[in-house]
């Protein structure tokens, strides 16, 4: 349980990498700033982009619950005082569901690039 536990820690940080080094390529600290200007089709492409990057957050969290949740990988295991395998390796962090909670987040600034999308678009009509 622990190498698996491990594997999927490390996957799930490969991923998020992957993430936001696509969401740094998209330079989106530019949208919105009068100076710089993106064209319509450009504002579009990243928005296209950006969902894309929200399906593989998606993707992660629908992976790593079902992960939880089989008998194999501690979802069905308790300690005697009600501990899950979850509250036991992650005891000492402020979550007990750490790629859950980093998944969330990175899916939160996604979001939040995507509202500012669709507002720059609906402006730029």
């Amino acid at each position: 349980m622990i190498d698996e536990e491990r594997d999927a820690l490390e996957n799930a940080a490969q991923e998020l990498r992957d993430v936001g080094e696509a969401m740094a390529e998209l330079d989106l600290d530019s949208v919105g700033r009068t100076d710089e200007r993106l064209s319509f089709g450009s504002l579009r492409e990243t928005r296209e982009c950006l969902r894309a990057l929200g399906g593989r957050c998606e993707d992660l969290v629908e992976s790593r619950q079902t992960s939880l949740r089989a008998p194999r990988a501690g979802g069905q295991w308790r300690r005697d005082d009600g501990t899950s395998l979850n509250e036991y390796f992650y005891a000492d962090l402020e979550v007990t569901h750490p790629i859950l909670a980093d998944t969330s987040e990175a899916a939160a600034t996604l979001r939040e690039a995507q509202r500012r999308i669709e507002r720059t678009l609906t402006h730029t009509v």
